[in-house]
């Protein structure tokens, strides 16, 4: 083979590789039905022309099984959800998505009462959790913490939250997080706070 050739064949492989490994982004018209079917609550229809473009792009399919897994969550069809994540490659997702996934991987692992699987996978600093799903993030691991009887955590995890809430919403969460406190039994509640430092925001 000549040098010439053996160039040629090599930068084709170079080429088709880097089309098989390259990145397409989604094309925003094409999920213009989507999107207006969220907008209009309509999330059983969106999640179904999620899949439809997930099976019509190969290079998007998992980013659009993602979409489609979130879009049946709204609907409560934790199976559905399930199954598309058992689809998705998380290889083919960048940072922030796979966060997403374990979210909705979260969820499911608290429906099957695995509190532990959910705080592991909810496990993020609040920076790094997307901040379109942060307050639901943080619902979701007070939820975990407190099915693992983890109530200071979950306490703790709930102010975060709060903050986060518009004022309008604030005091309904904070009678809730103190009701959560008050359910325990007078003594463990007591031995509980009292290493906590004077500044502590637990304790007011």
């Amino acid at each position: 083979m000549s040098r010439l050739l053996s160039a040629c064949v090599v930068s084709s492989a170079l080429w088709l590789a880097a089309c098989q490994t390259a990145p397409t982004k989604p094309d925003v018209v094409q999920e213009t039905s989507a999107r207006d079917r969220i907008e209009a609550g309509d999330y059983r229809a969106a999640g179904a022309e999620f899949e439809r473009l997930a099976a019509a792009n190969r290079s998007l399919r998992d980013y659009y099984h993602l979409l489609a897994a979130e879009a049946w969550r709204e609907e409560a069809e934790l199976d559905d959800v399930a199954r598309l994540l058992g689809e998705i490659r998380r290889k083919r997702l960048d940072a922030e998505q796979n966060l997403r996934v374990d979210l909705l991987e979260a969820e499911l692992a608290l429906s099957k009462q695995q509190a532990g699987r959910a705080v592991d996978l909810l496990a993020v600093e609040d920076a790094r959790s997307p901040a379109a799903v942060r307050e639901r993030w943080l619902e979701l691991q007070a939820r975990a913490f407190e099915a693992g009887d983890r109530y200071l955590d979950a306490a703790r995890t709930r102010l975060r939250l709060i903050a986060l809430l518009p004022a309008a919403e604030q005091r309904e969460a904070r009678g809730e997080l103190l009701q959560l406190l008050i359910a325990r039994q007078a003594e463990r509640l007591r031995a509980d706070l009292a290493p906590l430092a004077a500044d502590d925001a637990l304790r007011p």
